[in-house]
């Protein structure tokens, strides 16, 4: 595989992929229609070159509105656990 450079040429092209772990949904809370979700979620990412394999782990806050039948997220917040 090759990736294309802003300079014209092609470098070999390293690509890598996440694998889902851990998710645990930690707080849900709703407030006038609104609903805040707290998590905790774990996560793998593989690398294809010789670069080691690393485990994340993020705190994430959604914040989600009802529309019919679902919800939208229209706020998201991350942050290093």
């Amino acid at each position: 595989m090759v990736e294309w450079t802003t300079s014209g040429g092609v470098k070999k092209a390293k690509f890598d992929y996440y694998e889902p772990g851990k998710l645990e949904v930690r707080e849900i809370k709703e407030e006038n229609g609104s609903y805040t979700v707290t998590s905790h979620e774990d996560y793998t990412v593989h690398y294809t070159d010789s670069t080691p394999n690393s485990l994340n782990r993020k705190n994430k806050t959604y914040y989600l509105k009802s529309s019919g039948d679902s919800f939208v997220i229209y706020n998201l917040e991350v942050s290093e656990s």
